[in-house]
């Protein structure tokens, strides 16, 4: 007997499925609108501060389904009115902060892969989803995926720092030198304005911790917690946005000048900087929720010599390698320089003229898919600087660390070392 025909009352009692006629209307709807949209020429926008994800390659493997789920959130027409409809139901109705999971998608960076793959053996464990904002207090917000890179990375952070130290021994046999800046999240930096509990807390800043430590004292990279912080709590000079993940032009100078003194100690000791422009641009982590907003920076005027402003224009960090000349002063660097970065070296472009007379930029993130712009640049320098952001190390998903990419930069830079 078909279970729709027993008595209602019977416990294996099931109603026919053609009887759900609400539900089948809704999934038509919710697979038909986005359909005629598309042919009707209404595209994906983007609402992160990354590119779309694009349609994962069957040369992955089983990435290739696990990528599937981010293309086909980015890549669904109206996503972004869908996101601003839900914020103001959220709102209007229940009088609360909608909460949208970041489980699955990809970095606000485009290099910090799907996140939603089981933890590594050595972390601890984390279950559930992770808000895409975490809203702070006083007006600030924070990047969900600074607690989930943590949380539900790929592999352990020894793991990553034993790769950091190969990619080192790889740049320096070459006599080459190379500068780790790990960018720190702004969990890290400012964590003041961060709510008493929220999802991850726990396992976010017990692998904190462990990174921290281990990346400054075997992997070598520059700690630039403390003079962050500082320029915030006692020089009252905003080094993170409050609605952006990034870190202003004030924060970008801080990197810059740490890595100049330990490229050339006492470098900096001519420079003289002032105030500059106020620059206005949107921010990033409000339409993540269905906001928007903008946010206001200072940028600076940086004289090496002391009386020369050498500043020039913001660059765009992609492939496209774009290299700086000029004619060295004091306060310079002479030594042709690459630097390799993410999302966080776009502030700190304008003021590479600045520092270095002979000076190249570009994206890290096409190192494992298309490397010939960045390995040209690698042989061009004589010092590599590399700058990274927390999250793309604590994930393990940086395309450096993967082993292929390292052995291919120390065959690269091997075939033309620097005498």
């Amino acid at each position: 007997m078909h279970e729709s025909w027993l008595p209602r009352e019977h416990p294996l009692h099931r109603p026919r499925h053609g009887q759900q006629r609400g539900a089948l209307v809704a999934a038509l709807a919710f697979f038909l609108v986005p359909t005629i949209a598309f042919v009707f020429g209404v595209r994906p926008q983007q609402i992160e501060n990354r590119p779309l994800a694009g349609f994962p390659s069957i040369a992955s493997g089983w990435g290739f389904f696990t990528g599937l789920s981010g293309w086909a959130t980015d890549n669904l027409p109206l996503r972004d009115s869908a996101v601003h409809a839900e914020s103001g139901v959220s709102q209007g109705i229940f009088g609360e902060e909608p909460s949208f999971s970041s489980e699955g998608q990809s970095s606000a960076d485009g290099v910090l892969g799907p996140l939603g793959s089981p933890p590594a053996a050595s972390q601890p464990s984390q279950s559930g989803s992770f808000p895409n904002v975490i809203q702070g207090s006083n007006g600030w917000l924070y990047y969900g995926e600074d607690i989930e890179a943590k949380c539900l990375a790929i592999q352990p952070v020894s793991t990553t720092i034993a790769d950091l130290e190969q990619l080192r021994s790889a740049v320096e046999a070459s006599g080459r030198k190379l500068v780790l800046a790990v960018a720190p999240d702004k969990t890290t930096a400012l964590p003041q304005n961060m709510p008493a509990n929220y999802p991850g807390k726990q396992c976010a800043q017990q692998v904190g911790q462990q990174f921290w430590s281990q990346v400054t004292s075997q992997a070598g990279a520059l700690d630039l917690r403390t003079e962050l912080r500082t320029m915030y709590q006692m020089d009252n000079v905003p080094s993170y946005y409050k609605q952006d993940t990034h870190w202003t032009d004030a924060g970008a100078l801080a990197m810059l000048h740490a890595v100049a003194e330990d490229i050339q100690p006492g470098v900096s000791e001519t420079w003289r900087s002032s105030p500059g422009a106020l620059v206005t641009h949107a921010v990033d982590l409000p339409p993540l929720v269905g906001q928007s907003g903008t946010g206001t920076d200072r940028a600076y005027l940086l004289s090496p010599d002391g009386s020369t402003d050498r500043t020039g224009a913001y660059g765009d960090i992609s492939n496209q390698p774009v290299t700086e000349h000029g004619t060295p002063t004091s306060g310079m660097i002479s030594a042709p320089v690459s630097v390799l970065g993410d999302s966080f070296l776009g502030p700190a472009t304008r003021y590479l003229p600045a520092i270095f007379s002979n000076v190249t930029y570009l994206g890290y993130g096409w190192l494992g898919t298309d490397p010939g712009p960045a390995d040209q640049a690698m042989i061009d320098s004589h010092v590599i600087v590399l700058e990274v952001v927390e999250r793309n190390l604590t994930s393990g998903t940086a395309p450096f660390l993967q082993p292929s990419v390292i052995g291919d930069i120390r065959s690269l830079l091997a075939a033309h070392p620097v005498h």
